[in-house]
């Protein structure tokens, strides 16, 4: 059978849904791309502060009965060190990549665990030993601390390709686009969630129908109607003839501001609706928000290639963000400046404005 990974796309930013036919819909359609999967569940969760994770919604597929009460006491039993590593250390790998003895990244990591986290690694298997013998594990996220993660429970250790983890991090990138989104219109009434609560209405051939002065200017309209011709394309022809390209022309957010999305009139006709979503960030002194975005992105374990789809800009601008943000806070490397910004003491999150 032929990926759909163009389904998989739309079903991350269907917003009629509720949360949990949202996340049966597109962990149902995530599972046919995973051979030897005999089971597959998501999660939605707040991970703002690691010391107290909040899971919001739990579905799984043909897991045997008592799963749900046992993903929420490895969720306790594992502690901030080892969910830090389970979670923010890239958005697609596998469980044996992350913290397999047999491995050699799993090696390196349990190397540098004290006593008292290697007893959790050892209760987290004997917990998961009856899943199968590894998982694919996708974790939708942004710096706005709140995840979807998506787990195929495989019945053999498996191996990705680097294509394989490059396209399943960019189908991640995407699914954290459509929980934000869905998230932000969840706080809106029934008229704000239609046309009048958007930037730009588009036609699907991208005429512009109408934009608000946030988009009106000629540089924004012309990277609304390229993304609404892509998306055009990736939905057609690309969707069959080549699913990967689909993918990468469909970008999380289009010049780090919107995502576009279907809407239907009364009379059935199809527009679609350019909607802010940039992710927010917590604020740090002297940086501006863009800085923090990346910084944000950079501290989930994103490459630049990533945070550059995810936001709709250049690989060269993310590092010039990161650079600019080094140099202001008087750090002399990516690594430590995250460190350092990791460390701040936690402030609220602003709000994600519509």
């Amino acid at each position: 059978m032929s990926p759909d990974l163009v389904g998989i796309l739309e079903a991350a930013y269907e917003t009629a849904a509720d949360d949990e036919h949202w996340l049966r819909e597109l962990i149902g359609r995530i599972r046919p791309n995973f051979r030897d999967c005999p089971a597959i569940y998501g999660m939605l969760y707040d991970d703002a502060d690691l010391s107290r994770i909040r899971i919001d919604k739990l579905i799984g597929l043909d897991l045997p009965a008592g799963w749900e009460a046992q993903v929420h006491a490895v969720g306790e039993m594992i502690g901030p060190l080892l969910f830090a590593r389970l979670f923010r250390s890239g958005p697609i790998a596998t469980f044996n990549e992350r913290l397999g003895d047999n491995h050699p990244a799993g090696k390196a990591f349990l190397a540098g665990l004290g006593s008292q986290d290697l007893e959790r690694v050892e209760r987290l298997r004997v917990s998961l030993a009856g899943f199968g013998a590894d998982s694919v594990g996708m974790v939708a996220s942004d710096p706005s601390g709140r995840s979807c993660h998506i787990a195929t429970l495989q019945s053999q250790v498996t191996k990705l390709s680097v294509g394989e983890v490059e396209l399943w991090t960019r189908v991640s990138a995407h699914v954290a686009a459509g929980h934000r989104i869905r998230r932000q219109l969840a706080a809106l009434d029934e008229r704000q969630r239609g046309p009048d609560g958007a930037d730009a209405v588009l036609r699907p051939d991208g005429r512009v129908e109408h934009a608000a002065p946030a988009a009106a200017s000629p540089v924004a309209r012309e990277a609304l109607r390229s993304a609404v011709k892509a998306l055009d394309r990736a939905r057609s022809r690309l969707r069959r003839t080549d699913p990967n390209q689909a993918v990468e022309v469909w970008r999380g957010l289009v010049a780090g501001r919107w995502s576009v999305l279907d809407h239907f009139d009364g009379d059935g006709r199809r527009f679609v609706l350019a909607r802010r979503n940039d992710p927010a960030a917590r604020p740090v002194q002297q940086l501006s928000n863009r800085e923090c975005q990346v910084i944000g992105y950079a501290a989930l374990g994103h490459s630049n290639k990533l945070i550059a789809y995810e936001l709709g800009l250049a690989a060269s601008t993310i590092a010039n963000h990161l650079s600019r943000a080094a140099a202001k806070l008087g750090f002399d490397s990516r690594v430590t400046l995250i460190d350092a910004v990791s460390r701040l003491a936690p402030q609220p999150l602003p709000p994600v404005t519509a």
